[in-house]
């Protein structure tokens, strides 16, 4: 029925010559997608999952899943087995699409970026304390420059802080949104930029990067930072990642957790490969 069918372009300046349509579906015709439909279900039904997971519209598959890692893994076992029956799943419109959701300080009320927060630790006793602003031991900042948790949730409260996005989008903040995090404190002049959080160089004697002030608000070398869930579901965690300019949608597994080390007795934050820090979010 379709061997050897033509179409043709109708554009501003008047209608195209016609040209054999080897590929695709034929544009207009009611009864093509259909036939392409029955045979593509024929073809994927023993690797299709069920609906709101795996979706076809015609000629184009929307594959969800929780994980970028997931939807890959689908993804591929797509393509192999389309080129497999002579289709060819096309790359450069492949898009990916991420949804997140608000987060939410302990009140159950959606983090506004105009407003300030004191950041905790979801611990209790000694394994809680909020993050404050302290002095760094043997640094020549003129204004103090180090990111520490109090030791207990028996004591002072933490110096407030705000989330400044990338961009100026409405309200909220979301998860793995890029962020940078500013001491939102009053202060002067010469000591503004040591309220904007960084990461600092190795210390070889704590094996870590170690969190401090001094950083740039929305610039290519400014320290980016995202919010997620814990593992637990329980409170969120910090994360250092590369950041809008060099990495627009980097995913989550390219960042780095933020936890603590010991410093002269003090909590110091700083990036580790175990145990990041669980937090929450209190409104000032």
């Amino acid at each position: 029925m379709y061997d050897g069918a033509k179409t043709r372009v109708r554009t501003v300046g008047g209608d195209s010559e016609h040209f054999i349509a080897l590929i695709g579906l034929h544009q207009g015709s009611t009864l093509s997608p259909f036939l392409f439909a029955l045979v593509i279900d024929v073809l994927m039904w023993h690797i299709q999952c069920e609906v709101s997971w795996c979706m076809l519209f015609e000629d184009d598959v929307v594959l969800i899943d929780e994980t970028r890692g997931g939807v890959n893994d689908k993804l591929e076992i797509w393509r192999q087995t389309l080129e497999s029956k002579g289709f060819r799943l096309s790359r450069t419109k492949t898009e990916y699409l991420e949804s997140s959701k608000l987060v939410l300080d302990v009140t159950g009320k959606a983090l506004d970026p105009r407003a300030s927060y004191r950041i905790g630790s979801i611990g209790r006793g000694a394994a809680g304390g909020d993050v404050y602003l302290g002095p760094s031991p043997n640094s020549s900042a003129p204004c103090p420059n180090g990111v520490y948790r109090y030791n207990s949730d028996v004591g002072p409260n933490g110096t407030p802080v705000r989330f400044v996005k990338s961009d100026h989008t409405g309200p909220g903040i979301f998860e793995k949104q890029d962020l940078n995090i500013q001491f939102d404190i009053p202060t002067t002049r010469l000591c503004v930029t040591y309220t904007i959080w960084k990461v600092g160089d190795y210390d070889v004697s704590l094996g870590a990067r170690l969190l401090e002030t001094g950083g740039t608000l929305r610039q290519q070398d400014s320290s980016w930072f995202k919010i997620v869930k814990t593992s637990g579901g329980l409170g969120y965690n910090l994360l250092y990642c590369p950041g809008p300019f060099a990495c627009p949608s980097c995913p989550v597994d390219q960042c780095q957790a933020v936890g603590e080390v010991i410093q002269n007795g003090k909590r110091r934050l700083a990036l580790t490969k175990d145990r990041p820090l669980g937090v929450n979010f209190r409104k000032v």
